[in-house]
Protein backbone atom coordinates (compact mmCIF):
# COMPACT_ATOMS: atom_id res chain seq x y z
CA UNK A 1 0.00 0.00 0.00
CA UNK A 2 3.08 2.56 1.06
CA UNK A 3 4.57 1.98 -2.40
CA UNK A 4 1.03 2.55 -4.21
CA UNK A 5 1.52 5.32 -2.80
CA UNK A 6 4.75 6.97 -3.32
CA UNK A 7 4.13 5.95 -6.95
CA UNK A 8 1.22 7.18 -7.34
CA UNK A 9 2.51 10.72 -5.03
CA UNK A 10 5.36 10.48 -7.92
CA UNK A 11 3.27 10.53 -10.65
CA UNK A 12 1.04 13.64 -9.76
CA UNK A 13 4.24 15.44 -9.15
CA UNK A 14 6.78 14.34 -11.61
CA UNK A 15 9.03 13.52 -8.42
CA UNK A 16 11.74 11.23 -9.70
CA UNK A 17 10.49 11.28 -13.29
CA UNK A 18 10.52 15.01 -14.26
CA UNK A 19 7.23 14.63 -15.60
CA UNK A 20 4.75 17.62 -15.12
CA UNK A 21 1.63 17.47 -13.31
CA UNK A 22 -1.03 15.48 -15.56
CA UNK A 23 -2.97 13.66 -14.37
CA UNK A 24 -4.79 11.93 -17.73
CA UNK A 25 -1.11 11.28 -19.03
CA UNK A 26 1.66 8.43 -18.47
CA UNK A 27 2.99 7.66 -15.78
CA UNK A 28 -0.52 8.03 -13.75
CA UNK A 29 -2.78 6.04 -16.47
CA UNK A 30 -0.38 2.88 -15.75
CA UNK A 31 -0.44 3.31 -12.14
CA UNK A 32 -3.86 4.43 -11.62
CA UNK A 33 -5.23 1.05 -12.31
CA UNK A 34 -2.63 -0.56 -10.38
CA UNK A 35 -3.48 1.41 -7.50
CA UNK A 36 -7.20 0.58 -8.20
CA UNK A 37 -6.56 -3.05 -8.04
CA UNK A 38 -4.03 -2.65 -4.65
CA UNK A 39 -7.13 -0.50 -3.15
CA UNK A 40 -9.80 -3.29 -4.36
CA UNK A 41 -8.48 -6.12 -2.90
CA UNK A 42 -9.70 -6.44 0.96
CA UNK A 43 -8.04 -6.64 3.74
CA UNK A 44 -7.79 -9.39 5.38
CA UNK A 45 -8.63 -9.49 8.87
CA UNK A 46 -6.77 -11.62 12.08
CA UNK A 47 -9.33 -13.61 13.20
CA UNK A 48 -10.76 -16.83 13.90
CA UNK A 49 -12.57 -16.55 9.86
CA UNK A 50 -9.39 -15.73 7.65
CA UNK A 51 -11.36 -15.17 4.81
CA UNK A 52 -13.64 -11.97 6.49
CA UNK A 53 -12.34 -9.17 4.46
CA UNK A 54 -12.84 -5.20 4.79
CA UNK A 55 -13.38 -3.47 1.18
CA UNK A 56 -12.59 -0.15 0.47
CA UNK A 57 -15.41 2.63 1.03
CA UNK A 58 -13.48 5.90 0.49
CA UNK A 59 -10.54 7.11 -0.24
CA UNK A 60 -9.50 10.44 0.86
CA UNK A 61 -6.64 12.67 -1.17
CA UNK A 62 -5.41 15.62 0.90
CA UNK A 63 -3.34 18.60 -0.44
CA UNK A 64 -3.49 17.00 -3.96
CA UNK A 65 -4.79 19.84 -6.13
CA UNK A 66 -3.12 22.76 -8.10
CA UNK A 67 -4.29 24.50 -4.64
CA UNK A 68 -3.83 21.93 -1.88
CA UNK A 69 -7.00 21.23 -2.35
CA UNK A 70 -8.60 17.54 -0.85
CA UNK A 71 -10.33 15.32 -2.72
CA UNK A 72 -12.71 12.25 -1.96
CA UNK A 73 -13.22 9.56 -4.17
CA UNK A 74 -16.17 6.76 -3.39
CA UNK A 75 -16.18 3.23 -4.74
CA UNK A 76 -19.25 2.27 -6.46
CA UNK A 77 -22.04 1.08 -3.99
CA UNK A 78 -21.46 -2.69 -3.10
CA UNK A 79 -18.34 -3.21 -5.86
CA UNK A 80 -15.80 -4.63 -4.35
CA UNK A 81 -14.51 -6.90 -7.69
CA UNK A 82 -13.47 -6.22 -11.33
CA UNK A 83 -14.94 -5.22 -13.51
CA UNK A 84 -18.05 -4.05 -11.05
CA UNK A 85 -21.52 -5.19 -12.76
CA UNK A 86 -23.06 -2.06 -11.32
CA UNK A 87 -23.85 1.32 -13.08
CA UNK A 88 -22.58 0.35 -16.30
CA UNK A 89 -23.52 3.54 -17.89
CA UNK A 90 -20.75 4.90 -16.05
CA UNK A 91 -18.13 2.15 -16.44
CA UNK A 92 -16.01 2.22 -19.49
CA UNK A 93 -13.87 -1.05 -20.17
CA UNK A 94 -10.82 1.24 -21.22
CA UNK A 95 -10.52 3.18 -17.95
CA UNK A 96 -10.89 1.09 -14.84
CA UNK A 97 -11.21 4.44 -13.08
CA UNK A 98 -14.72 5.33 -14.42
CA UNK A 99 -16.27 2.52 -12.46
CA UNK A 100 -15.20 5.30 -8.98
CA UNK A 101 -18.42 7.28 -8.32
CA UNK A 102 -17.98 11.00 -7.76
CA UNK A 103 -17.95 12.41 -4.45
CA UNK A 104 -21.22 14.97 -5.17
CA UNK A 105 -23.37 15.05 -3.07
CA UNK A 106 -21.64 13.80 -0.20
CA UNK A 107 -19.56 17.16 0.85
CA UNK A 108 -17.40 17.18 3.64
CA UNK A 109 -16.12 20.58 5.38
CA UNK A 110 -13.42 19.05 5.40
CA UNK A 111 -13.35 17.80 1.55
CA UNK A 112 -15.06 21.22 -0.27
CA UNK A 113 -14.32 19.62 -3.73
CA UNK A 114 -16.08 16.53 -3.35
CA UNK A 115 -17.84 17.58 -6.70
CA UNK A 116 -15.04 15.38 -8.19
CA UNK A 117 -16.13 13.64 -11.32
CA UNK A 118 -13.25 11.00 -12.26
CA UNK A 119 -9.43 11.15 -11.90
CA UNK A 120 -9.22 13.20 -15.46
CA UNK A 121 -11.99 15.85 -15.18
CA UNK A 122 -12.80 17.81 -12.15
CA UNK A 123 -15.64 20.23 -12.50
CA UNK A 124 -16.05 23.46 -10.64
CA UNK A 125 -18.72 23.43 -7.79
CA UNK A 126 -21.96 25.15 -8.73
CA UNK A 127 -22.25 27.65 -5.74
CA UNK A 128 -25.72 28.29 -6.67
CA UNK A 129 -26.90 24.56 -5.20
CA UNK A 130 -26.60 24.33 -1.61
CA UNK A 131 -24.43 22.13 0.19
CA UNK A 132 -25.26 18.75 0.73
CA UNK A 133 -22.28 17.40 2.23
CA UNK A 134 -22.91 16.43 6.06
CA UNK A 135 -20.68 17.21 8.70
CA UNK A 136 -17.63 14.92 9.56
CA UNK A 137 -19.54 13.87 12.10
CA UNK A 138 -22.88 13.35 9.83
CA UNK A 139 -20.29 12.00 7.33
CA UNK A 140 -19.25 9.10 9.40
CA UNK A 141 -22.65 8.66 10.30
CA UNK A 142 -23.81 8.28 6.93
CA UNK A 143 -20.94 5.82 6.03
CA UNK A 144 -22.28 3.89 9.22
CA UNK A 145 -25.72 3.57 8.08
CA UNK A 146 -25.14 2.49 4.12
CA UNK A 147 -22.02 0.20 4.81
CA UNK A 148 -20.67 -0.06 7.83
CA UNK A 149 -21.45 -0.89 11.94
CA UNK A 150 -19.14 -0.12 14.84
CA UNK A 151 -15.68 2.26 14.81
CA UNK A 152 -14.32 2.71 11.31
CA UNK A 153 -11.07 1.75 11.00
CA UNK A 154 -8.56 4.39 9.30
CA UNK A 155 -5.78 3.63 7.62
CA UNK A 156 -3.41 6.61 7.37
CA UNK A 157 -0.88 6.54 4.78
CA UNK A 158 2.05 9.05 4.04
CA UNK A 159 2.62 9.45 0.05
CA UNK A 160 4.34 13.26 0.45
CA UNK A 161 7.98 12.70 1.22
CA UNK A 162 8.27 16.37 2.82
CA UNK A 163 5.23 15.72 4.74
CA UNK A 164 2.56 18.05 3.07
CA UNK A 165 0.52 15.74 1.50
CA UNK A 166 -1.86 12.55 3.45
CA UNK A 167 -3.88 9.88 1.67
CA UNK A 168 -6.92 8.59 3.65
CA UNK A 169 -8.28 4.56 2.95
CA UNK A 170 -11.67 3.59 4.82
CA UNK A 171 -12.39 0.34 4.85
CA UNK A 172 -15.76 -0.73 5.46
CA UNK A 173 -16.16 -3.26 8.47
CA UNK A 174 -20.20 -4.07 7.09
CA UNK A 175 -19.47 -7.50 6.65
CA UNK A 176 -17.06 -8.57 8.73
CA UNK A 177 -19.39 -7.35 11.73
CA UNK A 178 -22.30 -9.30 10.46
CA UNK A 179 -20.10 -12.55 10.50
CA UNK A 180 -19.22 -11.61 13.88
CA UNK A 181 -22.69 -10.44 15.27
CA UNK A 182 -23.68 -13.62 13.43
CA UNK A 183 -20.89 -15.69 15.52
CA UNK A 184 -21.55 -13.82 18.19
CA UNK A 185 -25.25 -14.75 18.25
CA UNK A 186 -24.37 -18.22 17.56
CA UNK A 187 -21.84 -18.25 20.35
CA UNK A 188 -24.81 -16.85 22.76
CA UNK A 189 -27.21 -19.68 21.38
CA UNK A 190 -24.64 -22.06 21.50
CA UNK A 191 -23.99 -21.20 25.39
CA UNK A 192 -27.64 -20.98 26.03
CA UNK A 193 -28.60 -24.28 24.96
CA UNK A 194 -25.62 -25.64 26.75
CA UNK A 195 -26.45 -23.69 30.20
CA UNK A 196 -30.06 -24.83 30.05
CA UNK A 197 -29.35 -28.30 29.25
CA UNK A 198 -26.41 -28.31 31.66
CA UNK A 199 -29.08 -26.58 34.38
CA UNK A 200 -32.10 -29.80 33.31
CA UNK A 201 -28.95 -31.88 33.99
CA UNK A 202 -28.29 -30.46 37.26
CA UNK A 203 -31.98 -30.05 38.10
CA UNK A 204 -32.52 -34.29 37.30
CA UNK A 205 -29.61 -35.36 39.17
CA UNK A 206 -30.46 -32.98 42.04
CA UNK A 207 -34.12 -33.81 42.05
CA UNK A 208 -33.31 -37.91 41.30
CA UNK A 209 -30.50 -37.64 43.86
CA UNK A 210 -31.01 -35.41 46.69
CA UNK A 211 -34.77 -33.77 46.09
CA UNK A 212 -37.08 -37.03 45.73
CA UNK A 213 -35.15 -38.89 48.28
CA UNK A 214 -35.14 -36.52 51.13
CA UNK A 215 -38.84 -35.73 49.85
CA UNK A 216 -39.14 -40.01 50.57
CA UNK A 217 -37.99 -39.78 54.07
CA UNK A 218 -39.75 -37.36 55.13
CA UNK A 219 -42.89 -38.70 53.76
CA UNK A 220 -41.12 -42.10 55.58
CA UNK A 221 -41.30 -40.37 58.94
CA UNK A 222 -44.67 -39.07 58.91
CA UNK A 223 -46.06 -42.25 57.48
CA UNK A 224 -43.85 -43.73 61.22
CA UNK A 225 -45.58 -40.77 63.22
CA UNK A 226 -48.77 -42.10 61.90
CA UNK A 227 -48.37 -45.72 62.28
CA UNK A 228 -44.93 -46.38 64.08
CA UNK A 229 -45.42 -49.84 62.70
CA UNK A 230 -44.89 -49.13 59.32
CA UNK A 231 -42.20 -51.03 57.39
CA UNK A 232 -40.01 -48.89 54.97
CA UNK A 233 -38.69 -50.06 51.70
CA UNK A 234 -35.36 -51.82 52.41
CA UNK A 235 -32.32 -50.45 50.28
CA UNK A 236 -30.78 -53.33 49.08
CA UNK A 237 -27.78 -51.32 47.03
CA UNK A 238 -26.14 -48.22 48.37
CA UNK A 239 -25.25 -46.14 45.05
CA UNK A 240 -25.36 -42.59 46.78
CA UNK A 241 -24.97 -40.60 50.12
CA UNK A 242 -28.35 -40.86 50.24
CA UNK A 243 -29.35 -44.14 50.10
CA UNK A 244 -26.94 -45.01 52.90
CA UNK A 245 -29.30 -42.22 54.75
CA UNK A 246 -32.18 -43.94 53.57
CA UNK A 247 -31.00 -47.38 55.09
CA UNK A 248 -29.70 -45.81 58.25
CA UNK A 249 -33.64 -44.65 58.48
CA UNK A 250 -34.63 -48.11 57.61
CA UNK A 251 -32.66 -49.46 59.95
CA UNK A 252 -33.47 -47.43 62.94
CA UNK A 253 -36.91 -47.62 62.63
CA UNK A 254 -36.37 -51.40 62.45
CA UNK A 255 -34.89 -51.19 65.86
CA UNK A 256 -37.64 -48.80 67.39
CA UNK A 257 -40.32 -51.24 66.35
CA UNK A 258 -37.69 -54.12 67.91
CA UNK A 259 -36.88 -52.70 71.04
CA UNK A 260 -39.91 -50.90 71.76
CA UNK A 261 -42.78 -53.24 70.11
CA UNK A 262 -46.03 -52.52 69.91
CA UNK A 263 -46.27 -51.10 72.97
CA UNK A 264 -44.05 -48.47 72.34
CA UNK A 265 -46.35 -47.16 69.11
CA UNK A 266 -47.52 -44.27 70.93
CA UNK A 267 -44.22 -43.42 72.68
CA UNK A 268 -42.60 -43.32 69.39
CA UNK A 269 -45.70 -41.79 67.32
CA UNK A 270 -45.82 -39.04 69.88
CA UNK A 271 -42.49 -37.95 69.93
CA UNK A 272 -41.97 -37.68 66.46
CA UNK A 273 -44.94 -35.22 66.18
CA UNK A 274 -43.16 -32.85 68.52
CA UNK A 275 -40.30 -32.09 66.29
CA UNK A 276 -37.10 -31.42 68.15
CA UNK A 277 -38.02 -32.43 71.94
CA UNK A 278 -38.17 -35.55 72.73
CA UNK A 279 -40.37 -36.90 76.07
CA UNK A 280 -39.63 -40.62 76.57
CA UNK A 281 -42.34 -40.15 79.62
CA UNK A 282 -45.84 -39.65 77.31
CA UNK A 283 -48.39 -40.75 79.24
CA UNK A 284 -50.21 -44.24 79.29
CA UNK A 285 -53.37 -45.40 77.70
CA UNK A 286 -55.91 -48.01 78.64
CA UNK A 287 -56.91 -50.77 76.41
CA UNK A 288 -58.77 -54.02 76.77
CA UNK A 289 -56.94 -56.66 75.55
CA UNK A 290 -55.71 -60.37 75.62
CA UNK A 291 -52.57 -61.06 77.73
CA UNK A 292 -50.77 -64.59 77.00
CA UNK A 293 -48.01 -65.50 79.33
CA UNK A 294 -45.32 -68.77 78.85
CA UNK A 295 -41.93 -69.42 80.31
CA UNK A 296 -40.06 -72.71 79.75
CA UNK A 297 -40.42 -75.15 82.26
CA UNK A 298 -37.28 -76.17 84.28
CA UNK A 299 -35.36 -73.21 82.60
CA UNK A 300 -33.34 -72.33 86.18
CA UNK A 301 -31.69 -76.22 86.00
CA UNK A 302 -31.58 -75.71 82.05
CA UNK A 303 -29.13 -72.71 82.39
CA UNK A 304 -27.19 -74.15 85.28
CA UNK A 305 -26.61 -77.46 82.66
CA UNK A 306 -25.94 -75.50 79.24
CA UNK A 307 -23.89 -72.80 80.56
CA UNK A 308 -22.94 -70.09 77.09
CA UNK A 309 -25.60 -72.17 75.04
CA UNK A 310 -28.65 -70.89 76.91
CA UNK A 311 -28.86 -68.02 75.09
CA UNK A 312 -29.43 -69.41 71.57
CA UNK A 313 -31.45 -72.06 73.30
CA UNK A 314 -33.36 -69.80 74.20
CA UNK A 315 -33.53 -67.38 71.13
CA UNK A 316 -34.74 -70.65 69.39
CA UNK A 317 -37.62 -71.07 71.64
CA UNK A 318 -38.40 -67.54 71.53
CA UNK A 319 -38.53 -67.36 67.50
CA UNK A 320 -40.91 -70.11 67.95
CA UNK A 321 -43.39 -68.06 69.83
CA UNK A 322 -43.22 -65.05 68.12
CA UNK A 323 -43.78 -66.46 65.03
CA UNK A 324 -46.51 -68.33 66.13
CA UNK A 325 -48.08 -65.14 68.09
CA UNK A 326 -47.45 -62.67 65.09
CA UNK A 327 -49.06 -65.25 62.11
CA UNK A 328 -52.10 -64.63 64.41
CA UNK A 329 -52.20 -61.09 64.87
CA UNK A 330 -50.25 -60.76 67.63
CA UNK A 331 -47.54 -58.85 69.27
CA UNK A 332 -44.00 -59.91 71.68
CA UNK A 333 -43.88 -57.57 74.49
CA UNK A 334 -41.41 -58.66 77.00
CA UNK A 335 -38.30 -61.35 76.94
CA UNK A 336 -37.58 -62.25 80.52
CA UNK A 337 -35.25 -64.99 79.94
CA UNK A 338 -37.29 -68.02 80.13
CA UNK A 339 -40.74 -66.11 80.06
CA UNK A 340 -42.84 -64.52 77.28
CA UNK A 341 -45.71 -61.99 78.08
CA UNK A 342 -47.67 -61.98 74.48
CA UNK A 343 -50.16 -59.23 73.84
CA UNK A 344 -53.17 -59.18 71.30
CA UNK A 345 -55.57 -55.71 70.73
CA UNK A 346 -58.52 -56.02 68.77
CA UNK A 347 -58.23 -55.08 64.99
CA UNK A 348 -61.34 -52.98 63.56
CA UNK A 349 -62.67 -53.29 60.02
CA UNK A 350 -63.83 -49.55 60.05
CA UNK A 351 -61.38 -47.10 60.89
CA UNK A 352 -61.72 -45.27 64.09
CA UNK A 353 -58.16 -43.30 64.45
CA UNK A 354 -60.90 -40.48 64.32
CA UNK A 355 -62.21 -40.63 67.54
CA UNK A 356 -65.24 -42.28 66.90
CA UNK A 357 -66.43 -45.07 68.90
CA UNK A 358 -66.82 -48.82 67.43
CA UNK A 359 -70.48 -50.28 67.62
CA UNK A 360 -71.11 -52.63 70.48
CA UNK A 361 -71.24 -55.56 67.46
CA UNK A 362 -67.94 -54.40 65.69
CA UNK A 363 -66.53 -54.62 69.39
CA UNK A 364 -67.70 -58.74 69.87
CA UNK A 365 -66.35 -59.47 66.39
CA UNK A 366 -63.06 -57.75 66.99
CA UNK A 367 -62.63 -59.29 70.40
CA UNK A 368 -63.75 -62.34 69.21
CA UNK A 369 -61.44 -62.75 66.36
CA UNK A 370 -58.26 -61.52 68.75
CA UNK A 371 -59.44 -64.02 71.37
CA UNK A 372 -59.41 -67.16 68.55
CA UNK A 373 -55.98 -65.51 67.57
CA UNK A 374 -54.35 -65.70 70.88
CA UNK A 375 -55.58 -69.40 71.83
CA UNK A 376 -54.75 -70.11 67.89
CA UNK A 377 -50.99 -69.00 68.69
CA UNK A 378 -50.55 -70.90 71.39
CA UNK A 379 -51.91 -74.16 69.55
CA UNK A 380 -49.52 -74.11 67.51
CA UNK A 381 -46.18 -72.99 69.78
CA UNK A 382 -47.16 -76.33 71.56
CA UNK A 383 -46.97 -78.09 68.52
CA UNK A 384 -43.95 -76.61 66.82
CA UNK A 385 -42.20 -76.90 70.53
CA UNK A 386 -42.20 -80.44 70.26
CA UNK A 387 -41.92 -80.76 66.55
CA UNK A 388 -38.65 -78.53 66.58
CA UNK A 389 -35.90 -81.03 66.04
CA UNK A 390 -33.31 -77.57 66.47
CA UNK A 391 -34.71 -77.23 70.06
CA UNK A 392 -35.29 -80.55 71.46
CA UNK A 393 -31.99 -81.26 70.81
CA UNK A 394 -30.68 -79.46 73.81
CA UNK A 395 -32.58 -82.72 75.95
CA UNK A 396 -29.38 -84.42 74.76
CA UNK A 397 -27.03 -82.02 75.82
CA UNK A 398 -24.40 -84.13 78.18
CA UNK A 399 -25.28 -81.85 81.30
CA UNK A 400 -28.84 -82.12 80.93
CA UNK A 401 -28.58 -85.75 80.40
CA UNK A 402 -26.76 -86.03 83.38
CA UNK A 403 -28.57 -83.26 85.42
CA UNK A 404 -32.07 -84.42 84.22
CA UNK A 405 -31.18 -88.20 84.37
CA UNK A 406 -32.47 -88.29 80.77
CA UNK A 407 -36.17 -87.46 81.10
CA UNK A 408 -35.84 -84.05 80.35
CA UNK A 409 -38.05 -83.05 77.55
CA UNK A 410 -38.13 -79.22 76.51
CA UNK A 411 -41.61 -78.15 77.52
CA UNK A 412 -43.66 -74.31 77.71
CA UNK A 413 -46.69 -73.62 79.62
CA UNK A 414 -48.79 -71.05 78.41
CA UNK A 415 -51.78 -68.64 80.33
CA UNK A 416 -54.15 -66.38 78.99
CA UNK A 417 -56.56 -64.06 80.02
CA UNK A 418 -59.11 -60.87 79.24
CA UNK A 419 -59.21 -57.63 80.75
CA UNK A 420 -57.83 -53.82 80.57
CA UNK A 421 -54.35 -52.82 81.09
CA UNK A 422 -52.22 -49.60 80.91
CA UNK A 423 -49.82 -49.36 77.36
CA UNK A 424 -47.31 -47.20 78.54
CA UNK A 425 -43.48 -46.69 79.14
CA UNK A 426 -42.00 -47.61 82.39
CA UNK A 427 -38.53 -46.06 84.23
CA UNK A 428 -37.23 -43.00 84.05
CA UNK A 429 -35.29 -40.75 81.02
CA UNK A 430 -32.07 -43.06 81.73
CA UNK A 431 -34.08 -45.94 80.45
CA UNK A 432 -37.33 -47.26 79.60
CA UNK A 433 -39.73 -50.28 79.06
CA UNK A 434 -42.60 -50.25 76.92
CA UNK A 435 -44.94 -52.70 78.22
CA UNK A 436 -48.73 -53.05 79.85
CA UNK A 437 -49.51 -53.00 83.30
CA UNK A 438 -52.55 -54.73 85.16
CA UNK A 439 -53.79 -57.09 87.47
CA UNK A 440 -54.55 -59.02 84.50
CA UNK A 441 -51.40 -59.72 83.16
CA UNK A 442 -49.92 -61.04 86.51
CA UNK A 443 -53.09 -62.79 86.37
CA UNK A 444 -52.28 -64.34 82.53
CA UNK A 445 -48.95 -65.09 84.51
CA UNK A 446 -50.82 -66.73 87.25
CA UNK A 447 -52.65 -68.84 84.90
CA UNK A 448 -49.10 -70.25 83.47
CA UNK A 449 -47.72 -71.16 86.70
CA UNK A 450 -50.61 -73.21 87.59
CA UNK A 451 -50.32 -75.13 84.30
CA UNK A 452 -47.86 -77.13 86.24
CA UNK A 453 -50.17 -77.85 88.89
CA UNK A 454 -53.08 -79.17 86.60
CA UNK A 455 -50.40 -80.89 84.61
CA UNK A 456 -51.77 -79.31 81.05
CA UNK A 457 -50.20 -76.83 78.32
CA UNK A 458 -52.43 -74.33 78.21
CA UNK A 459 -54.84 -72.58 81.11
CA UNK A 460 -57.26 -69.75 80.27
CA UNK A 461 -59.65 -67.57 82.29
CA UNK A 462 -63.28 -67.85 82.14
CA UNK A 463 -63.37 -63.97 80.97
CA UNK A 464 -61.09 -65.22 78.50
CA UNK A 465 -62.98 -68.38 77.44
CA UNK A 466 -66.35 -65.76 76.92
CA UNK A 467 -64.71 -64.52 74.20
CA UNK A 468 -63.94 -67.24 71.83
CA UNK A 469 -66.33 -68.43 68.65
CA UNK A 470 -67.96 -71.89 69.58
CA UNK A 471 -66.03 -73.27 66.96
CA UNK A 472 -62.42 -72.49 69.04
CA UNK A 473 -64.58 -73.69 71.94
CA UNK A 474 -65.06 -77.24 70.97
CA UNK A 475 -62.40 -79.13 72.68
CA UNK A 476 -62.14 -76.93 75.80
CA UNK A 477 -62.28 -78.59 79.20
CA UNK A 478 -63.03 -76.33 82.45
CA UNK A 479 -60.76 -77.94 84.60
CA UNK A 480 -61.44 -75.76 88.17
CA UNK A 481 -62.86 -72.62 89.56
CA UNK A 482 -60.61 -70.76 91.52
CA UNK A 483 -59.04 -67.90 92.95
CA UNK A 484 -56.04 -66.68 91.82
CA UNK A 485 -53.65 -65.18 93.71
CA UNK A 486 -53.85 -61.10 93.42
CA UNK A 487 -57.89 -61.58 92.62
CA UNK A 488 -60.50 -61.83 94.90
CA UNK A 489 -62.80 -62.70 92.29
CA UNK A 490 -63.28 -66.52 91.15
CA UNK A 491 -63.43 -67.46 88.16
CA UNK A 492 -63.47 -70.84 86.04
CA UNK A 493 -60.63 -71.63 84.07
CA UNK A 494 -60.24 -73.91 80.95
CA UNK A 495 -57.62 -76.14 79.39
CA UNK A 496 -57.22 -76.84 75.55
CA UNK A 497 -57.18 -81.08 75.23
CA UNK A 498 -56.50 -79.70 71.96
CA UNK A 499 -53.06 -79.36 73.50
CA UNK A 500 -52.74 -81.92 76.21
CA UNK A 501 -51.82 -85.62 75.16
CA UNK A 502 -55.02 -87.43 76.90
CA UNK A 503 -53.35 -91.39 76.29
CA UNK A 504 -56.75 -92.52 76.35
CA UNK A 505 -57.05 -96.28 77.35
CA UNK A 506 -57.42 -98.97 75.09
CA UNK A 507 -60.49 -100.38 76.82
CA UNK A 508 -62.02 -97.04 76.75
CA UNK A 509 -61.47 -96.25 73.01
CA UNK A 510 -63.18 -99.81 72.39
CA UNK A 511 -66.30 -98.91 74.21
CA UNK A 512 -66.79 -95.77 73.17
CA UNK A 513 -65.21 -95.58 69.81
CA UNK A 514 -62.28 -93.50 68.62
CA UNK A 515 -64.45 -90.63 67.29
CA UNK A 516 -66.40 -90.33 70.45
CA UNK A 517 -64.17 -91.54 73.15
CA UNK A 518 -62.77 -87.91 73.81
CA UNK A 519 -66.75 -86.37 73.69
CA UNK A 520 -67.56 -89.26 76.18
CA UNK A 521 -64.58 -87.84 78.32
CA UNK A 522 -65.23 -84.20 78.32
CA UNK A 523 -68.76 -84.80 78.85
CA UNK A 524 -68.17 -87.32 82.15
CA UNK A 525 -65.36 -84.34 83.15
CA UNK A 526 -68.03 -81.68 83.37
CA UNK A 527 -70.60 -83.59 84.83
CA UNK A 528 -67.86 -84.42 87.32
CA UNK A 529 -66.92 -80.30 87.48
CA UNK A 530 -70.42 -79.42 87.77
CA UNK A 531 -70.75 -81.84 91.59
CA UNK A 532 -67.87 -80.55 92.63
CA UNK A 533 -68.72 -76.63 92.35
CA UNK A 534 -72.17 -77.73 93.73
CA UNK A 535 -71.12 -78.96 96.87
CA UNK A 536 -72.22 -82.85 95.35
CA UNK A 537 -69.11 -84.32 95.60
CA UNK A 538 -70.01 -87.49 96.20
CA UNK A 539 -71.17 -87.52 92.20
CA UNK A 540 -68.37 -85.72 91.12
CA UNK A 541 -66.44 -88.81 92.52
CA UNK A 542 -67.96 -90.81 90.52
CA UNK A 543 -67.54 -88.89 87.76
CA UNK A 544 -64.50 -88.17 87.91
CA UNK A 545 -63.58 -91.76 88.43
CA UNK A 546 -65.21 -92.68 84.82
CA UNK A 547 -63.19 -89.99 83.68
CA UNK A 548 -60.13 -91.13 85.41
CA UNK A 549 -61.22 -95.05 83.74
CA UNK A 550 -60.94 -93.11 79.98
CA UNK A 551 -57.83 -91.49 80.66
CA UNK A 552 -55.71 -92.91 83.87
CA UNK A 553 -53.24 -90.11 83.55
CA UNK A 554 -55.32 -87.10 83.76
CA UNK A 555 -54.09 -84.52 85.89
CA UNK A 556 -57.01 -83.00 85.80
CA UNK A 557 -59.01 -85.57 87.30
CA UNK A 558 -56.81 -86.37 89.92
CA UNK A 559 -55.95 -82.55 91.34
CA UNK A 560 -60.11 -82.26 91.65
CA UNK A 561 -60.08 -85.67 93.67
CA UNK A 562 -57.33 -84.53 95.56
CA UNK A 563 -59.27 -81.33 96.60
CA UNK A 564 -61.88 -83.80 97.71
CA UNK A 565 -59.88 -85.23 99.83
CA UNK A 566 -58.84 -84.29 103.37
CA UNK A 567 -55.73 -82.56 103.52
CA UNK A 568 -54.48 -85.55 105.99
CA UNK A 569 -54.60 -87.36 102.98
CA UNK A 570 -53.25 -85.27 100.37
CA UNK A 571 -51.71 -82.05 102.00
CA UNK A 572 -51.33 -78.94 100.43
CA UNK A 573 -54.46 -80.45 98.34
CA UNK A 574 -57.08 -81.25 100.10
CA UNK A 575 -60.27 -79.30 100.93
CA UNK A 576 -62.83 -81.54 102.82
CA UNK A 577 -62.80 -82.46 106.52
CA UNK A 578 -64.67 -85.74 105.49
CA UNK A 579 -63.33 -87.45 102.53
CA UNK A 580 -65.76 -86.47 99.17
CA UNK A 581 -67.94 -84.38 101.50
CA UNK A 582 -68.40 -80.69 100.89
CA UNK A 583 -67.82 -78.64 103.92
CA UNK A 584 -70.29 -76.28 105.50
CA UNK A 585 -70.07 -73.21 103.45
CA UNK A 586 -68.39 -74.54 100.55
CA UNK A 587 -68.19 -71.30 98.15
CA UNK A 588 -68.12 -73.45 95.17
CA UNK A 589 -64.41 -72.36 94.31
CA UNK A 590 -60.99 -72.71 95.98
CA UNK A 591 -58.43 -69.82 96.48
CA UNK A 592 -55.18 -71.32 94.51
CA UNK A 593 -52.51 -69.65 96.35
CA UNK A 594 -49.61 -70.88 94.37
CA UNK A 595 -48.04 -68.45 91.67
Amino acid sequence: MQASMAQLYSSLHGQGTGATYNISGEPWVTMGPLMRDVLEKPLRLSSAWSSVSMTVFRINVMRYGPNSENFTFWPIYGCVTFPCPLDTTRYNADDPMSSWQPSWPFHDDHFPNCDYIDLGTWQAYDETIPWQCPDALGQRRHMRNLRIQGPVELLIEPFLIDGLGMLEVWYGRKYHEDVQAVFNIMLILAIAILLAFMGFQLSKDVDSLVVRPIESMVGDVTKLAANPAYQLEKIEKVRYETDALKMSLAKIATMLQVGFGEAGNNLVAENLKKGDSVDPMVPGRKLLGAYGFCIIDEYEEVLECLGEEILPFTNTAATLVHDAVTSNGGQPNRNLGEAFLCVWKPHFVVDHSDGSQPSPAETVAAETKMCDGALTAFRRCVRTIAMSSKLQAYNKHEEILKFFDGHYTTRIGYGLHYGWAIEGAVGTNIKIDCSYLSPNVNLAARLESATKMYGVNILMSESFYGKLSPAIQSGLRRVDVVCLKGSSIPMAIYTCDRSNGLYIASAAMSKYGEDNVVHEFQKIFEEGMDGFVSGDWASAKVSFEIALTICPRDKPSNRIMMHMDTPENHPDYGLATTPFVAPDGWPGYHILLSK
